[in-house]
């Protein structure tokens, strides 16, 4: 388990993850998420499209990368980017606080 998944699972949050883009496609034909949070790139390639999805179903999205935020596609623009590396405790607050004021 990831420090951070842990972290939003003992902050109450039911965690759902995709490790490719072709998951998270597939997850969000099927579920729409009350928050997301996403890096850049996933072993199969940059998560535009479901930056995108996100974006179209109002989705709360925090972009976690460590790619720079300098010269991203705009689309990732939408969220809120934490850089990594970062402390789990300070995105999950960062989630909590989108959640709560929307």
């Amino acid at each position: 388990m990831l420090d951070l998944e842990a972290r939003l699972i003992n902050a109450g949050f039911a965690v759902g993850m995709a490790r490719s883009c072709e998951e998270a496609v597939g997850f969000l034909a099927a579920k729409r998420p009350d928050a997301a949070i996403l890096d850049v790139r996933l072993k199969d390639g940059e998560c535009v499209e479901i930056a995108g999805k996100l974006i179209e179903q109002d989705v709360p999205l925090v972009v976690h990368s460590g790619a720079d935020s300098e010269g991203l596609p705009p689309v990732f623009a939408a969220g809120r980017y934490v850089p990594k590396p970062s402390n789990p405790d300070n995105v999950a607050d960062i989630l909590l606080t989108m959640l709560a004021n929307p």
